[in-house]
């Protein structure tokens, strides 16, 4: 549907959203001036994590730890008071780029740039970041040297340099990474022209890397940093236009996640031509507050939820931190002091089947317990494959069912306290496919809460 002026939409719609109050123990990383910072949603508690300067990129996992892009082309992942956990490169951090080659017949050179924008899973062990290939070479035709610029998406453990090769080679064609849980990632900003907006990819050690044809806007906009909330019910999408005035900020809709195509639904942008289009959308964990980028810093704003429909917002952009840039919205509180010194590390807890967990629940509560329910393949295909979770402490919960490296069903919720709670893990289009025609089929379910992980063998047999 046309996407109208923000104005108009808070006039059709000034009574017809209630929101849902914010979450206290919410916070935004973002950079400025070099530098690593925390705020709490509405900035009244702002906490500086690095003082060395230097820094152009941040992101947070739902634990709180931080990955940064850090000077020289390395990452950093850190805790929330700014102490360097691991220091490390990637394969495209090959230092500055070298001067254009001269008008030579016998020269071919080429150099990555990167890495840029490297965003942490939410469960802190995987980090996706864009890179660019520049190629020269000469063309005695012409007499002159060729250029070509290609980019892409790379996987890396968020703690140590990564070859390509462990997660199934670089992806291609599309950039700006975002995870949508532990285990997909979405990217857009596509290098070849008439090519989808919008992909996904299933991301396992080993393998994995199934591209995921999604969305392609057919209006002659480009679009780039598509960022979905977590209830993947809703999506905001930078964009621009080839006429004036049309350099904004996209909301859509998605009543069937990102299994269906999304509905476009309104645009925030201003009257004043924009030097460049608002970025770097992340969106609140309970998915109905954005923040973003412009030139004038980090802005935020309440979203209605569009689950039955596109609704106008009531809400008008507020500017946040001045001067600010890359946002990125987490459930991890900001420390309101930095310790006296520095804590020991925590003995590593258990994390039950399947290998040792990703660390305790907060305070130490309980322990992560999966129970899945019998289920026949044809039923857990048709209705989804059910199980019972006791989680250590309140929070969101997530489930994945892997065969071999591929995700083949998915769920999620939230313990709001220590306790039991069911979820139901539904199978797309791709575990569908995997599964057509198998007559028994052996799974692992991953469960993540609280910083643990748990993994329970499943066979499910027609």
């Amino acid at each position: 549907m046309p996407s109208p002026r923000l104005a108009a939409a808070l006039a059709a719609a000034a009574t017809s959203l209630v929101l849902a109050a914010p979450a206290a123990a919410d916070s935004i990383a973002y950079i400025k001036d070099g530098d690593v910072w925390l705020t709490t949603p509405d900035g009244a508690r702002q906490f500086q994590v690095t003082t060395t300067g230097g820094y152009d990129y941040a992101s947070q996992a739902d634990d709180g730890t931080i990955l940064a892009l850090a000077p020289n082309e390395h990452l950093h992942r850190m805790d929330r008071f700014g102490t360097v956990l691991a220091d490390f490169t990637t394969p495209v951090s090959d230092g500055p780029p070298p001067p254009a080659p001269p008008h030579r017949d016998d020269q071919t050179t080429n150099y990555f740039m990167g890495p840029y924008d490297p965003e942490i899973s939410p469960d802190g062990t995987k980090v996706s970041y864009t890179y660019y290939w520049q190629h020269y070479t000469y063309n005695p035709i012409l007499n002159v040297m060729e250029n070509r610029l290609a980019g892409g998406t790379a996987i890396s453990h968020a703690d140590r340099l990564t070859s390509w090769d462990e997660f199934g080679g670089n992806l291609t064609g599309w950039k700006h990474g975002s995870w949508v849980d532990d285990d997909t990632l979405m990217r857009s900003d596509a290098s070849t022209p008439l090519a989808e907006d919008v992909v996904f990819n299933d991301i396992a050690p080993g393998g994995g890397g199934e591209l995921r044809r999604w969305y392609r806007n057919a209006r002659g906009y480009q679009r780039f940093d598509a960022e979905l909330n977590r209830q993947q019910s809703m999506m905001a999408m930078s964009g621009t236009a080839m006429e004036p005035l049309k350099e904004h900020l996209a909301l859509y809709r998605l009543p069937g996640g990102f299994e269906t195509e999304p509905e476009a639904c309104f645009a925030i942008f201003d009257d004043v031509k924009r030097d460049k289009p608002p970025e770097a959308a992340s969106w609140s964990p309970e998915g109905l507050r954005l923040a973003w980028q412009d030139t004038q810093g980090i802005w935020t704003m309440a979203i209605p939820d569009l689950a039955n429909g596109c609704v106008a917002p009531t809400d008008e952009p507020r500017l946040l931190i001045p001067g600010a840039k890359h946002p990125d919205w987490g459930p991890a509180d900001v420390p309101t002091a930095r310790p006296a010194a520095p804590a020991a590390p925590a003995a590593p807890r258990g994390g039950g089947a399947g290998g040792p967990g990703k660390g305790g629940a907060a305070g130490g509560a309980g322990k992560l317990r999966v129970t899945v329910a019998k289920a026949g393949l044809r039923q857990a295909l048709a209705k989804g494959l059910r199980i019972k979770v006791t989680a250590p402490a309140a929070g969101r919960v997530t489930a994945t069912a892997l065969k071999g490296a591929k995700t083949v069903a998915r769920g999620s919720g939230r313990a709001r306290k220590i306790g039991a709670l069911s979820l139901r893990l539904k199978f797309g289009a791709t575990g569908r496919r995997a599964l057509r025609g198998a007559r028994r089929a052996k799974l692992r379910v991953v469960v993540r809460a609280a910083g643990t992980r748990r993994t329970v063998p499943v066979t499910l047999a027609r």
